[in-house]
């Protein structure tokens, strides 16, 4: 074999490696051609809608934008490109929306049950629901937009669902949930049949897939379409089983329009511009402040889930129910097997967004120690920077990023007692946390996100991330907080910025 033979078999066998380099690197999900490509659409996307809609300010400032799609995420199981998965999610949907699937034949009234009636306050469970072979459920309600019942679920701890490959159903009661009593209840649950019109089929559950963060903590979104003749009711009652196993249900599972809420709301069509969320548990003395603080940013409403199971909360907050811009949710659930408070955490959250979807456009997902702070003086509220159609229709998060702010530094003198966490946390790390470790926190466009985990969407439309030092950044008073008390990186700089702006508030 001549020297010339050698240098082609030696090319040949170089570009097989480049070949299966490629395409390991490509099934593997890689961050740099993924990312890259919703770089690339996303900018395009800027740039046209920039071109032919002069309402967009500020995007012409495109290189400002550190513009992300979810596949940013370090740690994913799925080798799927994020816009493919989030097209073939919205194509899934929509026929499904299409048609009401009902069960074949009358559905036999099951035996061995675990009851809802009763575990709920105004249209929330006490609990979650539980038992070997159906999902685990932490909340359901009615979506009057889709007409269809919306149940949270969470994944067990293996992974392993033995309902999976079964159908899942709906089996609706057709008398109105407020007309029911104690007697009415226990003759519903020994019915022997359920009329076969009054049985749907669910929709195709989205497969949650990705792991973002430490551990896997998956999702269930299950919705079933409601019958006909039931439409229009302001709540219902419905078993919940599997097909194959219906001597395994949950039963007389009353929910309500997602209007209809506890505390502070009462039933409104009106979609609200700008709402906030979020899950405390005996962290009472944070939260007036922090709601007045973003109540004056424009924040229309809040919805405050509560884990504590003996809570005072109320006592706090009562002149914020009373003026109608609070809702407490009760939401003291346990934990299922082998999982931590991220459980009920990530069930409020994807609650909150899945029950608000239509009711409104943005929905912040901040902790009552963390603080939204515009930085722009000609933009100076939340909704200043969210509303382009560009935003609205295309993104399903805008990510904010992280800047931590901590009491004054004993090297410094001593420290300074202050009445506000604004006052006792004057000074802030040099710089804010980089994009995608953790720290960030994120305004949901509910419609475009199916699946949420803490600091962003796990399935839905593409995201942004605004600028730290010129639009929003979120400072974060970490060390103030009694679950992290002492908290603080070791370099800082003053920075009085937030104290004259809630001062500012004060004297409005």
């Amino acid at each position: 074999m001549t020297t010339r033979h050698f240098e082609a078999f030696g090319f040949v066998v170089l570009f097989a490696i480049v070949i299966l380099f490629c395409n390991i690197h490509y099934w593997q999900g890689s961050l740099g051609y993924q990312e890259h490509t919703n770089r690339l659409l996303i900018k395009t996307s800027i740039r046209q809608l920039y071109e032919n809609d002069s309402d967009d300010s500020g995007l012409s400032r495109l290189a400002e934008y550190n513009v992300t799609a979810a596949t940013e995420e370090k740690h994913r199981s799925s080798p799927w490109n994020f816009l493919i998965n989030w097209q073939w999610y919205k194509s899934v949907k929509s026929e499904a929306s299409k048609r009401l699937s009902t069960a074949d034949t009358p559905l036999p009234a099951p035996s061995n049950v675990m009851s809802a009636s009763g575990d709920h306050v105004g249209c929330y469970f006490r609990d979650r629901l539980e038992t070997d072979g159906l999902p685990i459920i932490h909340s359901a309600f009615i979506d009057t937009k889709e007409n269809q019942i919306v149940m949270i679920g969470v994944q067990r701890e293996n992974g392993t669902e033995t309902w999976e490959n079964g159908k899942l159903l709906c089996a609706f009661h057709d008398r109105p949930a407020e007309s029911r009593t104690v007697s009415d209840e226990s003759v519903y649950s020994r019915r022997r049949h359920i009329e076969s019109d009054l049985v749907t089929v669910s929709d195709p559950i989205v497969p949650d897939e990705r792991t973002v963060g430490a551990t896997h903590q998956g999702i269930h979104i299950i919705t079933c379409p409601i019958p006909l003749r039931l439409r229009n009711r302001p709540s219902l009652v419905f078993n919940f089983l599997e097909a194959s196993t219906p001597d395994v249900s949950y039963e007389m599972i009353k929910v309500c329009q997602n209007g209809q809420v506890f505390g502070g709301e009462k039933s409104t069509n009106r979609t609200r511009e700008l709402v906030m969320c979020t899950m405390v548990k005996n962290m009472n003395r944070f939260v007036p402040d922090w709601l007045e603080f973003h109540r004056h940013l424009g924040v229309d409403h809040v919805y405050i889930y509560d884990n504590a199971v003996r809570s005072t909360l109320v006592d706090f907050v009562q002149s914020f129910i009373t003026e109608g811009f609070l809702t407490v949710v009760p939401w003291a659930h346990s934990v299922s097997r082998g999982k931590t408070y991220l459980e009920t955490q990530i069930a409020s959250e994807n609650d909150c967004i899945w029950r608000h979807r239509h009711g409104a456009e943005w929905i912040i997902k901040i902790d009552v120690d963390e603080f939204l702070q515009p930085l722009d003086p000609a933009r100076p509220r939340i909704l200043d920077y969210l509303n382009t159609s560009f935003f609205q229709s295309t993104l399903g998060t805008v990510r904010i990023q992280n800047w931590f702010f901590c009491p004054h530094p004993e090297e410094y003198g001593p420290p300074v007692i202050g009445s506000t966490v604004f006052e006792r946390n004057a000074y802030r790390s040099l710089e804010p946390t980089p994009v995608n470790r953790g720290r960030d926190k994120t305004i949901v466009n509910p419609v475009n996100v199916h699946y949420f985990k803490i600091h962003g969407a796990k399935l839905g439309a593409p995201s942004l991330t605004l600028s730290p030092y010129s639009e929003i950044r979120m400072v974060h008073y970490r060390g103030d907080n009694p679950l992290h008390s002492g908290f603080c990186p070791p370099k800082l700089v003053e920075d009085t910025s937030m104290v004259e702006l809630w001062n500012k508030f004060r004297d409005i």
